[in-house]
């Protein structure tokens, strides 16, 4: 079955794994707000699952490449489908274990909606798919934003959301960095309780 996302895409709706919320929505606008793109740029999408990121900033920036990694296999191969299925051509997706270092390129800017619910905290879930993509532990929560930061550029950016509970987890990590907090709001002015990290420097 084919249903559609932000009016925008058309994603293949695939049995066990789950349909994406508004955090790919919320990060893409804030990327577009607060990152300018050269004609050339690569820009890595860590953690791209069926790829909504990487394909709702292929179309916006038909002149950049926007490349997707993500540890699942199964999700790699549907972002590829989804890229086939929205005619992209200027995006490429790929399975890699970040988290083990298994990425040594530097991208222009890298943006990622990683797992941000902590084990620690109680986290869990029945299916296997919403585990792995929405759960974390604290030391992988850190590794993930170190990797982050290490994959960009000197000049780049990293554009990230984060549960706002995590942020104290991570301030150790922003030490001669400038980091832009912004937190999230669910419409009518209420503010929910996640957060994009945009870091540059």
């Amino acid at each position: 079955m084919i249903y559609s996302y932000q009016h925008s895409l058309q994603l293949i709706e695939v049995d066990g794994f789950l349909k994406p919320s508004q955090d790919p929505a919320w990060l893409v606008e804030h990327f577009e707000k607060h990152v300018k793109l050269a004609d050339g740029d690569i820009v890595l999408d860590m953690g791209c699952g069926n790829g909504i990121i990487t394909l709702l900033l292929a179309q916006r920036y038909p002149h950049c490449h926007f490349h997707g990694v993500d540890i699942n296999p199964q999700l790699t191969q549907q972002a590829k489908q989804n890229a086939n299925l929205n005619n992209l051509e200027n995006c490429t997706f790929e399975t890699v274990d970040l988290l083990a270092g298994n990425l040594n390129e530097r991208y222009s800017h890298v943006i990622s909606n990683p797992p941000y619910h902590l084990l620690e905290k109680g986290f869990t879930s029945p299916n296997p798919h919403k585990l792995q993509a929405h759960g974390c532990t604290i030391a992988q929560l850190q590794k993930w934003f170190e990797t982050g930061l290490k994959l960009r550029d000197k000049a780049g950016t990293f554009t990230t959301l984060q549960h706002s509970q995590n942020i104290p987890h991570l301030e150790g990590l922003f030490k001669g960095h400038t980091v832009q907090q912004n937190a999230i709001s669910n419409g009518a002015g209420k503010v929910s309780h996640k957060t994009i990290l945009h870091i540059q420097g």
